[in-house]
Formats: C-alpha cells, structure tokens, sequence
C-alpha cells in the first residue's frame, strides 16, 4: 500500500494534431488509456499529465512549450509525491514535435524522452546531450519524413548524446502500436531512467 511518503514517476503524454481541441477525454486514447489498465498500472505505477493542445497551435510552438512547463510546474507543487528524478516525456506526431522542443527548453527535467515521429532543429542537439532519447520512426512515413528523426538523431550523436533509435521498416505514421503494447520495451527503457540529479 502506498503512503504520502511514496514516490512516483510522471509521465507527460504529448498527443498528436488529430487530438487537439477542447475535449478533453479524446488525448486519453493509446498510452493514457493502457497506462489506466491494472496491468500497467501494476508494473509501471505513475502519475500521468495529459495536457490538450487547443485547435490550430502546435507543441512546439515557443508560448505552447512555455505552457506546458507552467503546468508541469503547478502539478508537481499539487502533488508532492511525485518522483523530481523520474520524470518522463513521451509524444507521438506533433507530440513527437513537442517532445524535442520541451527538452531543449527545459533539458535540465527530464530523465527520460520518446519522440515518435516527429520534427526538430538538429541545432538543438548540444542541448539534448545529457538527455536519454528513444526515438521511433518508420521508413514509410508520409505525413512526417523518417529523414526528420535520421537529421535529428545523428546531430545528437555527433554530440555524443545519450540516444536510442527504432526506424521501422515499411512502417507508415502510426509508428507506436507496438510500444504501448504488452510487452514494451520503450516502457521497460523509460521506467529504468533516472536523474542523478532532480531539479
């Protein structure tokens, strides 16, 4: 049983375009909804911060990655039991895109990142060094190209960043399915992160 002294992770969600808006029970869906299921919840007990992006803005938009700090800041000031050195990010699409803008906003957060799918400015990279990257993408892509994720990861690496890459052969868009599945080794990955040193 767990008491006010125990600590947890949390988990932020960034959902992709096709969820954005204000209702807020559509976000929920894939990972929000498995991480609810007694399973899960046994094996990778957290807290979970599902932030809705409202209609025609983006994550990683500057004021949008300035809002979801603010609310990552007032969530740990209500809940005091959450892990400062477990705190983890994961997006899929525009979430994906949200991932890497975050992190380079706030790099400092972090102990662990999975960007699915998405874009960023490989002139980032020297930010994202200390940070550990799963990063998922499939060769058949066609909303957002794998070569995003290929400029993105080798820019990290070239910096001798802490970085895990998944390209998936043949794989369209939806690139996740198999993580948010039972079992999954994104998630085995993730929940074994942490920082040295929480903020």
């Amino acid at each position: 049983m767990s008491t006010a002294k125990t600590k947890y992770p949390l988990v932020i969600f960034l959902h992709g375009a096709g969820s954005r808006g204000d209702d807020n029970r559509i976000p929920l869906g894939s990972l929000p909804t498995q991480l609810s299921r007694q399973v899960w919840r046994e094996k990778y007990p957290c807290f979970v911060l599902v932030p809705q992006c409202p209609r025609k803005r983006w994550w990683g938009e500057l004021e949008m990655v300035e809002l979801l700090h603010a609310a990552l800041e007032k969530t740990l000031k209500e809940y005091e039991n959450i892990d400062r050195s477990r705190i983890y990010l994961i997006g899929l699409s525009m979430g994906g895109n949200g991932c890497w803008s975050f992190a380079a906003y706030k790099p400092e957060i972090f102990a662990g990142v999975a960007p699915f799918c998405g874009q960023a400015d490989p002139a980032t990279a020297s930010l994202l060094t200390k940070t550990p990257f799963w990063v998922v993408h499939g060769d058949a892509d066609n909303v957002i190209d794998v070569s995003f994720s290929r400029n993105m990861v080798e820019a990290i690496q070239k910096e001798n960043g802490n970085i895990i890459y998944h390209e998936l052969p043949g794989v369209g868009h939806n690139c996740w399915s198999e993580a948010f599945q039972e079992p999954s080794a994104m998630m085995e990955w993730m929940f074994q992160q942490k920082k040295k040193t929480a903020k």
